[in-house]
């Protein structure tokens, strides 16, 4: 028995909006099983002190010399800019993993001689990483971004 179907434009436009509602509920069945990291959860008392730290970036757009972040084979290399950091500097460094949140760690500011902090990369899987370096020098808040990627 063979089923003989008249293809006219009915049967297309049916066809092809079948399609379509099939591939929308495709779609978002896959997007829940994607998983979905949150930078933040406490997004209210952030946005909140936002303003202070818009200060402290704008701080530290004023510098002659920006924080660099630098490595080597088995070693990451924060060098902060010369005569900003003292013994009475406070301050850490956030590493943020955009593809797993599970990678993502903080670290408190320790200098190793002037102006460098020394990370063993064995903190880091390999991907890109943004730094957040905020530290604080005689009643001076500092806040600076720096993409690293690690290979």
């Amino acid at each position: 028995m063979r089923i003989n179907i008249k293809w006219n434009w009915g049967v297309i436009i049916v066809i092809v909006f079948l399609l379509f509602v099939f591939s929308v509920f495709f779609r978002v069945y896959l997007s829940y099983q994607r998983e979905v990291d949150i930078i933040s959860t406490d997004y209210y008392p952030k946005g909140i002190d936002f303003e202070t730290e818009i200060q402290k970036r704008n701080n530290s757009m004023n510098l002659p010399n920006k924080p660099i972040v630098y490595q080597t084979n088995d070693t990451v290399f924060v060098k902060y800019p010369i005569g900003l950091i003292n013994n009475k500097s406070s301050g850490n460094l956030f590493f943020y993993c955009p593809s797993n949140i599970n990678n993502d760690f903080r670290l408190n500011l320790n200098l190793v001689g002037d102006t460098i902090q020394k990370i063993s990369k064995t903190y880091f899987r390999k991907g890109k990483y943004i730094v957040t370096l905020d530290w604080k020098t005689d009643n001076k808040e500092y806040s600076s971004e720096v993409e690293l990627s690690i290979k």
